[in-house]
């Protein structure tokens, strides 16, 4: 039987955290999240930071701030893509009793929760493949600032999230009433209603992961073809370590990745297969198929692999240029934005028809990529120079990077073999020190420390 996750020593040692919030009275209103999360997480995922706390001696706002920090770490290791949402498959809020148990009582009620499946706080059991995209989180669109700016905005304003269809069917503020588990005495009655409220809840998560598939597919597709992870058909990224999650993360956040971001923001979609017993509370079947015939279909389809699929990407790129170039001409009150969204429009236009690679098509290609570099240059006052050489010498660019490529592509592909030849004992060796000093590094933060 293995040991239990929280204990009395602990649970008196957790009070002690809020007590020290609540010396400060602003402090102690303000920390309802922090309060939770200190009492319903596992003594051995969270007591090391709240040591550290003491060891500090850290006044109120600080304490609060290293929880704070504690978290937003914590989310790093299950969010593979990094505008994702974290959701608790079992919420803060609705638990959020537990910290008026008395101390005694707090230990065994926790760990029955944890005993029979349903784990409260910030730890593993509540969070792995639960990083949704914010329209399956709460059913909004998405509004946070991007790399890709207006272009990733205008994606997601064709394809908006709907809350009854997502993991927060009634919103962030749960408002079913009996939900939300009332204070208890005693841990067995506290545990008979926060078992019923858990699940309840955990349909809420099953939905927004049922709803996930389709992007998920396409993140998960996207990076095994870019040598990100291994070629298995059971491979899924949302259900990795914390070390492969953050290194998918890393990958997406790229700038230079800008087709694989906007694939995975294109690429959400209510699936119409929904299992019945996910459709939420007060909606037929029938309404519910009303209601997702409106999303796209994927734009990947099951096994498709990412290079296959750059075509069905060029068409969404070419494709939102040509809307959105052919909106911006007629909309824009500036000759200058008029002649720029023309020339998007005809670029995106042009693109579309060259994705079918024939000597007829080709030169479609020079024009595509030459109007998209017009349209840059009349947005940005280029001079007329630069835009005439820049339109002239597109298709010899083009030429020459396609060449240059073809040349250095195996004699990459040798270099890497050598190096995984002669140094893998070295890669693993620099492997564990690299993740140890991380780790340390990562800790640290949580306390402002560098």
């Amino acid at each position: 039987m293995s040991a239990p996750r929280y204990t009395e020593e602990g649970a008196k040692f957790k009070q002690s955290i809020v007590d020290l919030f609540n010396l400060d009275p602003e402090v102690g209103s303000k920390t309802s999240r922090q309060k939770n999360i200190v009492v319903q997480t596992p003594d051995d995922e969270i007591m090391r930071v709240l040591e550290k706390i003491k060891e500090l001696g850290l006044p109120p706002d600080k304490a609060a701030q290293a929880i704070s920090n504690f978290e937003s770490q914590t989310f790093l290791d299950y969010r593979p893509v990094p505008w994702d949402e974290i959701h608790h498959q079992r919420g803060l809020d609705i638990f959020g009793s537990a910290r008026n148990l008395p101390v005694s009582e707090r230990p065994k009620a926790l760990d029955l929760m944890d005993k029979t499946g349903h784990t409260l706080g910030d730890t593993r059991n509540n969070l792995l493949g639960t990083s949704f995209d914010v329209r399956t989180h709460l059913g909004t669109a998405f509004k946070g600032k991007t790399n890709d700016g207006k272009k990733v905005r205008d994606v997601l304003k064709l394809n908006p999230g709907i809350t009854e269809l997502s993991a927060h069917p009634f919103g962030s503020k749960e408002s079913r009433p009996g939900v939300i588990v009332p204070d208890y005495d005693n841990a067995n009655q506290w545990v008979e209603h926060a078992t019923k409220s858990a699940q309840t809840v955990e349909i809420d998560a099953a939905r927004g992961i049922a709803i996930e598939q389709p992007r998920r597919q396409i993140v998960n597709n996207i990076l095994q073809n870019s040598h990100k992870a291994p070629p298995i058909e059971s491979f899924d990224i949302f259900q990795g370590s914390p070390r492969e999650i953050r290194d998918a993360a890393a990958f997406f956040g790229d700038k230079n990745h800008e087709r694989a971001r906007l694939a995975v923001y294109g690429g959400w979609r209510i699936p119409t297969n929904l299992d019945p017993a996910l459709i939420p509370e007060g909606m037929t079947k029938e309404q519910f198929q009303a209601v997702a015939q409106y999303f796209p279909a994927d734009m990947l389809k099951t096994g498709a692999k990412f290079g296959a699929a750059l075509p069905v990407l060029g068409a969404v790129f070419d494709g939102h240029s040509a809307i959105a170039g052919t909106h911006e001409a007629a909309t824009s009150k500036s000759n200058r934005g008029k002649a720029a969204g023309v020339l998007d429009a005809i670029s995106g236009a042009t693109g579309l028809a060259a994705l079918a690679p024939t000597p007829a098509t080709l030169p479609l290609a020079a024009v595509s990529a030459g109007s998209g570099l017009l349209s840059t240059a009349v947005r940005n006052k280029v001079d007329q120079q630069v835009i005439r050489g820049a339109v002239k010498h597109t298709p010899t660019a083009i030429k020459a990077v396609n060449k240059a490529n073809q040349v250095l592509n195996p004699v990459q592909h040798q270099i890497n073999k050598q190096v995984l030849a002669i140094k893998p004992v070295a890669r693993a060796v620099h492997a564990v020190q690299n993740e140890a000093k991380f780790r340390g590094k990562q800790f640290l933060s949580i306390f402002g420390i560098k």
